[in-house]
Order: structure tokens, then sequence, then C-alpha cells
């Protein structure tokens, strides 16, 4: 089973460096990405969604899957559409807050991973874990490497 995490960063291009090292420790099977989009914000306040996976691959899970979660956290969130989930109603307002213009977020399920090594690779990074299924000692980590 894929853990879904969820890191918010302080300016428009993070997320998308960030997925860039997380392919490169893909390709040194270090990390193993299901599926991930990094969601950026301009000054505007304009949205863009920016797949890092096939969209037509695994029976369009990615389009499915990442369009309901972020049109349902992002560009309309309500209550019933966030319990329909089972997300916390706190999570889209989290999501609100710290998604400001020129901002960037990354949206990514993880398979499998070696942590000791993706957590030296993400030390670089400054990054806030707004959601994350991982079990809280895990998340506490990765959390205090991002901050």
């Amino acid at each position: 089973m894929s853990e879904l995490i969820v890191i918010v960063f302080d300016n428009k291009y993070e997320a998308d460096e960030v997925m860039l090292s997380l392919l490169k420790l893909e390709k040194d099977y270090l990390i193993d990405l299901e599926d991930a989009v990094v969601l950026t914000k301009n000054l505007q306040s304009k949205v863009r969604i920016k797949p890092y996976y096939d969209l037509i691959a695994h029976e369009s899970l990615s389009n499915d899957f990442w369009g309901k979660l972020l049109t349902d956290l992002v560009i309309e969130p309500t209550p019933e559409k966030l319990a329909k989930l089972n997300i916390q109603p706190n999570f889209a307002e989290q999501v609100e807050e710290n998604l400001k213009p020129n901002t960037s977020a990354m949206f990514m399920l993880v398979r499998n991973s070696e942590p000791d090594k993706v957590l030296a690779e993400l030390q670089k990074f400054k990054g806030t874990i707004l959601h994350s299924s991982l079990p809280p000692d895990a998340e506490k980590i990765v959390a205090e490497t991002l901050s």
C-alpha cells in the first residue's frame, strides 16, 4: 500500500526541485514513487498542476486520483467532498493557508523508500508537511528534516 505525503514549500519552484531530486533517488532505487504531482500557485493566485507520471497509465489512476483529490482539496473544497475522501476537514484549510501566491506543493504516493537516504537528500530543502499517512514517528523525523 502506498503512503500519501503532501509537502508545501515557500517558493514557487522548490517543489519542482525536490521532485527532480526524488526522481534521481528513484533511479537509484532509493525511493519507489507510485505517482506524484507538483502544484504551484503564481502571484495572481492561478493554480497549475504538473503531473510527473503518465496520466493514462494504471487505468487512469493518476488522472482520476489526482484530479479528484486536488479539485476537492484546492479548487472546490466542501465538507461533503472531504468526508467522501476520508480527509479531515481542517486539512483543506491547512492547504489553503499554506498555499499562498508564489508557493508550491508536492503531492506524492510512495510505495517504498530507504528513509535515511531520502531524508539526507531532503535536508537541503525547506518544506512543511501538511498531511501524511506515515506513522507519527516517521512523520516527525521527516518534518524535522524539512524544517
